[in-house]
């Protein structure tokens, strides 16, 4: 076994003993089976202050959620109030830890996307969250009739899910960055060399040869004359020669000798 496969297998040895180490505390959920525990971890940091806000005007709002669904079965008229809370209560729950906000904020840190960007894939974000949070349940109840323990398990399994995407998402994002340093700590040849730069120029249309010179003949009515060592020009109609710096892109045969810098940036 080479010594690359020696550290890739060492490196999969500790991802596993990782997963195992915290596989318990995956399934750490209702001891009653019934219901996942909401249980939130102490608030901490600098905005620690804000987000505990955060979370009261939450409740308050779950509350009151409850409330106008009664009022509702009641007086139908009180829908849209229901519809207001609803509104108010995805903000400030939205606001809180979670809900890709991490995600948008590593995929825009790792490709450089601009903050007007990110404003957009936040909202898109959040579109497609309640779009499908919505679908799906409607799904679940139809399909598994709504009972407790079967909504539990649909619960458990699309948190598993969601879970997966995630740490893919992050695995790839991991990858475009350091994938380029860890090929070249095993050994491999990085995506992106200089050195292999001119290996696949194409002369198509010019060469650099000049067998075109053995080819050529001189017309000469009447008269011969010995070139001897003295110089002489030769004009090759044939092509041109052509000098441009490392990097820029040639007007005459459309390639570039030697890739600019900014077109390595991933």
């Amino acid at each position: 076994m080479t010594k690359p496969s020696l550290r890739l297998a060492f490196g999969l040895l500790a991802v596993a003993l990782v997963t195992t180490h915290f596989l318990g505390a995956a399934h750490a959920q209702s001891s009653l089976g019934i219901g996942t525990n909401d249980g939130m971890a102490p608030t901490t940091g600098p905005f620690a202050h804000i987000l505990m806000w955060i979370n009261l005007r939450q409740q308050e709002f779950y509350r009151a959620l409850a409330g106008a669904m009664k009022a509702m079965r009641e007086d139908g008229n009180k829908l849209w109030l229901l519809i207001g809370l609803s509104f108010a209560y995805g903000i400030f729950h939205a606001a809180g830890p979670g809900h890709g906000k991490a995600v948008i904020s590593s995929y825009m840190v790792a490709n450089e996307v601009a903050l007007k960007r990110g404003i957009m894939l936040s909202f898109v974000s959040a579109l497609l969250q309640a779009l499908t949070a919505i679908l799906v349940m409607m799904l679940a109840y139809f399909v598994l009739r709504g009972t407790t323990i079967s909504m539990t398990d649909a619960a458990w399994f699309l948190e598993v899910t969601s879970f997966v995407f995630v740490t893919l998402f992050g695995a790839w994002l991991l990858w475009r960055k350091a994938g380029p340093a860890i090929l070249r700590l095993f050994g491999a040849n990085p995506p992106y060399s200089l050195s292999a730069a001119h290996a696949g120029h194409s002369h198509a249309g010019h060469s650099h040869t000049h067998s075109v010179h053995a080819l050529h003949k001189h017309g000469h009515d009447g008269h011969d004359h010995d070139h001897g060592a003295r110089d002489h020009h030769h004009d090759h109609g044939g092509h041109d020669h052509h000098h441009h710096a490392a990097g820029e892109v040639c007007e005459t045969c459309g390639h570039s000798h030697a890739p600019d810098p900014t077109l390595l940036s991933g």
